[in-house]
């Protein structure tokens, strides 16, 4: 049996990991009162292999919007163009248009309706020519979806790209009527797009599902197993590659808006002499974005904001140039790394390393900052919302704690900050490579709760 939190000290956590598995050597724990010096010993510090090395898994998307907040600004917007080569005549566009994608992390169908909207208020009612994507503002190749877990429709494994919309995912919505029989509805609906579905109904609720999905030319199916007592299922795949996908989804929406669309979805790149039909200006600053990052941990967004660091110059973005970006910003900070090990800016990847007190020492100097509760605000309140709104159940931590969480398989991390019973504030990063990390997240969550409740 495990103490209670009021009876604990430190070394009691530490030995509670043990209990499960989980040797002192696989976990990396940074816990540090704030306001302070860093070194300085008069505020408290409860730690353990703080300067080893290892994967933080989704926390490490603190530095990348940290590092992004910092650079961008949080009032920052990003622009999408829409260029065409060709001319109007009595509102039929005769000539390409050319989707120039800004790098914005989170166009969705929303926008891609307003977009739609803007452009019909043109005038414009028939677009005899190709979509053609321009997604150059980043020089990185669609990646293999399948390469990280073997998971190729799983929407957390969708790369970057200049031009991404919608994350490059969809959401499949399967209703189990009561006169028999199921309706499958797409979200966002794509052009050209149909559905097949061989479901089976077996005793028991949604925990019963089991569904695959297959995507054959322009024929989605969705078969498997639905628990009779599930009265609504919904999940997100990934379809197609992101000019195809994204296409897809403004021919739906142009020809749900009365318009018409005779072209297919091409790469390329604007020509010089285009003339610009419409920019769109994002409705959503930097710092929700980065709320959405942080809260949500939505990998597409943090890996194509961590392509935006290098955006902009007279170079394409590209991983490497990024990496280069946070290594310079982490210098003119002083900031000093050793363990650091940068990789797509997400956390997704077995390669990513840092280690606990580097993460909690950025934490620090954030909430120094003269917005820092901007800042603050972009992680998930305990028990409230996000990938924390689950945890901490019965604790009365919920909703004084913000935490940003990890998990791959192997790996469970959080970071983030307590502000506990006495007012003190603490920056917190707890780190653990296990195979048995998965059976740590109640050791973890009642480490939080002592330090709110005990510091």
């Amino acid at each position: 049996m495990f103490k209670t939190a009021q009876s604990k000290d430190f070394n009691d956590f530490v030995r509670d990991f043990e209990k499960i598995g989980i040797p002192n050597n696989s976990i990396g724990i940074s816990i540090v009162q704030i306001p302070t010096k860093i070194y300085q010993p008069q505020n408290k510090s409860f730690e353990i292999n703080q300067g080893l090395s290892f994967n933080p898994a989704s926390t490490i998307k603190l530095l990348t919007t940290r590092v992004a907040y910092d650079l961008l600004g949080k009032n920052h917007r990003f622009v999408t163009t829409l260029a065409t080569n060709g001319k109007i005549i009595q509102g039929v566009l005769y000539g390409d248009i050319f989707f120039i994608g800004g790098g914005d992390p989170k166009l969705v169908i929303e926008d891609i309706e307003q977009i739609v909207y803007e452009l019909r208020g043109l005038g414009l009612n028939e677009i005899k020519g190709d979509w053609i994507v321009d997604d150059s503002l980043f020089d990185n190749p669609e990646i293999n979806p399948s390469s990280f877990d073997g998971q190729p429709m799983k929407p957390y494994n969708v790369g970057p790209n200049a031009a991404m919309i919608n994350f490059k995912a969809s959401e499949i919505t399967i209703q189990n009527l009561k006169r028999g029989g199921f309706y499958v509805e797409l979200k966002p609906a794509l052009a050209g797009i149909k559905i097949s579905k061989n479901l089976k109904k077996v005793r028991g609720g949604c925990y019963k599902n089991m569904i695959t999905t297959t995507l054959n030319v322009n024929m989605l199916k969705v078969f498997g197993k639905i628990g009779d007592k599930c009265k609504k299922y919904s999940f997100y795949v990934s379809l197609m590659n992101h000019h195809q996908f994204g296409f897809s989804v403004f021919k739906k929406a142009w020809i749900q808006a009365g318009g018409k669309i005779s072209g297919s979805a091409f790469l390329g790149k604007n020509p010089k002499n285009s003339k610009t039909l419409l920019k769109w200006r994002s409705p959503r600053s930097l710092i929700s974005l980065i709320k959405d990052i942080n809260t949500m941990s939505n990998n597409p967004m943090a890996r194509t904001l961590f392509l935006n660091l290098s955006a902009g110059s007279n170079y394409q973005a590209s991983i490497s140039r990024s990496r280069d970006v946070i290594r310079a910003w982490l210098t003119k900070k002083d900031f000093v790394f050793p363990k650091l090990v940068i990789h797509n800016g997400s956390g997704l990847s077995r390669e990513v390393r840092i280690s606990a007190d580097s993460l909690t020492y950025l934490l620090i100097d954030a909430l120094a900052d003269a917005h820092s509760f901007d800042w603050l605000n972009t992680l998930p309140k305990v028990g409230v919302e996000g990938t924390v709104s689950q945890r901490f159940k019965n604790k009365t931590v919920i909703g004084n704690a913000w935490l940003k969480t990890g998990s791959l398989k192997g790996v469970q991390a959080y970071s983030g900050y307590i502000k506990t019973v006495q007012k003190n504030w603490f920056a917190v990063t707890i780190f653990v490579n296990s195979v048995y990390a998965e059976k740590s997240k109640q050791v973890m969550d009642n480490l939080v709760e002592w330090v709110y409740r005990e510091q």
